[in-house]
């Protein structure tokens, strides 16, 4: 980019990418985002396109009542139907999703900048700062003794390293603080940190465990779970903060209809969803169903309309007859393939009956969670539910995979290679992405 990271930039840097790989906007089904208000903007910004076009055909079809009772009654169902309304809305356009990695940390640090945990841990980077001087450098080289971390305060998880480097060095601080007062530790101190290292432990594994690859909206979901019921058994003063912390910002996944519908077509986990985030989730997937059927409809209506055109297809002999016999049995065979493909995913073509599907689904017997759900549907015969899930739970839970790909391209775009092309550059990372 070589302007201003704003919103609408991203947005046009980001479809004119998706353009080079004749990907659709249309065909774009979520945007896993952090907490950027210009990042959050982009998703909201290609919302906008549909939510209009839904709008316009509102306010048309509001233009031919007549009745002033028959407004009132519609009124009033409109209001009854809003949710629903937003949700299928919602499935027909991009998606927003929040990282959630990135509100766990979030979690953390809202609980690290509270006065009491900020003191304390002023204090300790005020030691360990003091410790990597020169001559304290040497005491602890002639003593056989690893220097404490230090911390980035923007990354917590370095923040509890360091808390937990101090812990394993505490004897030795503690004989070194009586000569030098500036590295001095009071028990009531020691105890504080004792009890934040505690309390930030069950969140350190979490991450980590996030931090794996094709990670599920129900594997987070678990781990999410976990960590709070960790919390809720801890000793530790510090831990109903962090709880308080996630329950806080757990809402802006758990209303999310496309993170509740990728835990809802995963049977190992969709029994931690309520009734409530059921029917959500089979609202939203109905919508989703309606989006996929007519992306596949206009791209096999595309796809004929291209082969009537290419000479490849009605080229024949001299003969202008047999042209046209060849180019009708041709477009009629492709017709037919056409709909030989496309037959498995009508099984279900009527809306009632994918609506029953989806609805069944979540009485179906829950399946072990040490299975692969992507093995588990891909086993599965042909459905309409299939295709829904090999959408719905593909969503992206957090942007790990993007940090990797920058952690990656220090590879390939360093010091000694500054030359290479743009274009260079993007076929080297897709490369790389996806081997």
């Amino acid at each position: 980019m070589t302007q201003s990271a704003t919103a609408e930039e991203i947005k046009s840097v980001l479809l004119a990418c998706l353009n080079k790989t004749g990907i659709q906007e249309k065909q774009i089904y979520s945007l896993t985002t952090d907490n950027g208000s210009n990042v959050i903007k982009v998703g909201k910004l290609m919302q906008s396109d549909t939510q209009v076009k839904e709008g316009n055909s509102e306010e048309i079809l509001s233009d031919n009542e007549e009745n002033d009772d028959e407004q009132v009654l519609e009124a009033a169902e409109n209001k009854l139907n809003d949710l629903v309304n937003d949700i299928h809305l919602a499935a027909k356009s991009v998606t927003s999703v929040r990282c959630a990695l990135h509100t766990m940390q979030l979690c953390v640090h809202d609980v690290l900048k509270t006065d009491s945990v900020k003191h304390i841990l002023c204090r300790v980077r005020k030691v360990v700062n003091k410790t990597h001087t020169q001559n304290m450098r040497l005491i602890f080289k002639n003593s056989s003794i690893s220097l404490p971390k230090l911390d980035c305060e923007t990354r917590w998880g370095s923040t509890y390293d360091m808390l937990d480097s101090v812990l394993e060095k505490k004897l030795f601080l503690n004989q070194i603080g009586l000569a030098n007062e500036s590295l001095l530790i009071l028990d009531e101190d020691w105890e504080k940190i004792s009890d934040i290292t505690e309390a930030l432990k069950p969140l350190r594994e979490t991450t980590c465990a996030l931090q794996m690859k094709n990670l599920t909206a129900g594997e987070f979901l678990a781990q999410w779970v976990k960590c709070k019921v960790v919390l809720e058994r801890s000793t530790a003063v510090t831990a109903p903060l962090l709880l308080q912390a996630m329950e806080k910002r757990q809402d802006s996944l758990l209303r999310n209809p496309a993170f509740l519908s990728a835990v809802y077509l995963d049977r190992r986990y969709n029994v931690l969803l309520t009734e409530e985030q059921k029917e959500l989730s089979q609202i939203h997937l109905l919508g989703l169903w309606k989006k996929i059927k007519t992306i596949s409809s206009t791209s096999s209506m595309s796809s004929v309309s291209m082969l009537a055109k290419d000479d490849s297809f009605t080229s024949g002999d001299s003969d202008g007859e047999g042209d046209s016999a060849l180019g009708s049995v041709d477009i009629v065979e492709q017709l037919l393939r056409v709909s030989d493909v496309s037959r498995a995913t009508d099984t279900a073509s009527k809306e009632s009956e994918v609506a029953e599907h989806i609805k069944m689904f979540a009485k179906a017997s829950r399946i072990s969670k040490n299975e692969c759900i992507f093995q588990w549907w891909h086993y599965q015969q042909e459905s309409a539910l299939k295709n829904l899930a090999e959408v719905a739970v593909a969503l992206p839970v957090t942007q790990a995979s993007v940090e990797r790909t920058f952690s990656g391209l220090r590879y390939i775009l360093n010091d000694l290679r500054l030359g290479l092309k743009e274009d260079i550059v993007d076929a080297v990372m897709l490369l790389r992405c996806n081997t």
